[in-house]
C-alpha cells in the first residue's frame, strides 16, 4: 500500500472527529442585530477556547453580535440569557468577577452540589432573586457562603480580557459569554441563547428543544 495512502488511513479518522467536536454555529438577527454564537459544554473543549480551566459548572459562549442599522446598540452581559430546555435552569452572563474576582463567593447547599454567585452581582437569572445568585428549584434556603481570599487570581485576567465587552456597538464585537449551569450532563442540544437586550428579544436554539 502507498504511503499516502497509510498516513491518509491514519489520520483521516482522527480530522472526523475533530470536526464533530467542533460546536456548531448559530445565528440570529433582526433589523438591528445579527448575532452568531457557539455553546461549549464539554470542561476539556471549555480549557482549550478559554487557556485556563474554568471549573465544573459552566457553559461557554462565543458570541458575535453586528449592528445592522445606522443606529449604535449598546450591549451588556445582562442581555443574554441561557436556559437548559431539559431542566428549566436560566442564567444570565456573567462578570469575570463574579466568578474569580475579589468579591466572589461560593455558596453551599446541603445534599446538593455548588453554586456560585457574588456579592453586589447582577440580577439573578430568575429575576427578583439575590443578585449575582444563581437559583435553582431545589435550593435550600439555609446556605453558607465562604469568600474567596482577596487579590485578583490569573483566572480573573484571563476571563477579564476575553469576555464580551460591555458597551455601545457600531459596527462588529465579539467575545465570550459565562453562563452558570448546574448538572454534569448537560447536552448542547437542550440549550438556548436569549437575546433580550435595546436591540430585540431574539432566541437561538442551538439543537432541537426536549420539550
Amino acid at each position: 500500500m502507498p504511503l499516502r495512502a497509510i498516513v491518509l488511513l491514519i489520520y483521516l479518522p482522527l480530522v472526523l472527529l475533530a470536526e464533530k467536536k467542533t460546536p456548531p454555529l448559530g445565528q440570529m438577527g433582526n433589523e438591528n442585530l445579527d448575532i452568531s454564537a457557539k455553546a461549549i459544554v464539554d470542561r476539556t473543549e471549555i480549557h482549550n477556547t478559554l487557556g485556563a480551566d474554568l471549573g465544573e459548572g459552566y457553559v461557554l459562549v462565543q458570541a458575535t453580535v453586528s449592528v445592522r442599522s445606522d443606529k449604535p446598540v449598546s450591549v451588556s452581559l445582562n442581555d443574554f440569557e441561557l436556559l437548559s430546555h431539559n431542566d428549566g435552569q436560566r442564567s444570565t452572563a456573567f462578570t469575570p468577577s463574579q466568578i474569580a474576582g475579589k468579591g466572589a463567593l461560593v455558596v453551599t447547599r446541603p445534599n446538593a452540589k455548588t453554586s456560585k454567585t457574588s456579592v453586589g452581582g447582577g440580577m439573578g437569572p430568575f429575576g427578583g432573586g439575590s443578585p449575582g445568585v444563581t437559583l435553582t428549584n431545589d435550593m435550600d434556603a439555609k446556605t453558607t457562603m465562604d469568600e474567596k481570599s482577596s487579590g485578583d487570581s490569573p483566572l480573573f485576567t484571563i476571563l477579564k480580557n476575553k469576555v464580551f465587552p460591555e458597551k455601545e456597538i457600531s459596527d462588529t464585537e465579539s467575545g465570550l459569554l459565562y453562563f452558570p449551569i448546574e448538572g454534569k450532563k448537560i447536552k448542547l442540544k437542550d440549550l438556548a441563547l436569549i437575546y433580550k437586550g435595546p436591540g430585540g428579544r431574539m432566541v437561538l436554539e442551538f439543537g432541537p428543544s426536549s420539550k
